[in-house]
């Protein structure tokens, strides 16, 4: 983050802007700009974190109990729709690297 010139992210578009920051950047100190991949890691885990920034639901399961005892399918949640509209906009930007799905 000190070689993009940002702070810790602490709202999803802090994050956004950290990411972008990486891609446009030399933030890995290799030479080159272009070999810049901001986010990677293995599997669908890693966006866990992100569901739970617009859902406030954490972890995988796609249903959940509310306080108030109410089942909750989190796919049918206006912000889960949100959250899917953030990570494609991430994918779309090359920001996040097209092996985690895999």
């Amino acid at each position: 983050m000190d070689r993009v010139g940002k702070d810790v992210p602490k709202t999803v578009d802090d994050l956004y802007e950290l990411l972008k920051a990486y891609k446009t950047q030399e933030a890995n100190g290799s030479g080159d700009p272009n070999d810049e991949i901001p986010w990677r890691g293995v599997g669908l885990g890693h966006f866990y974190f992100i569901m739970a920034a617009f859902t406030g639901l954490a972890g995988g399961n796609n249903i959940h109990i509310k306080d108030d005892g109410i089942v909750v399918f989190t796919p049918l949640l206006p912000e889960y729709k949100e959250f899917l509209i953030y990570a494609n906009r991430l994918y779309k930007e090359e920001l996040i690297d097209s092996e985690v799905f895999h």
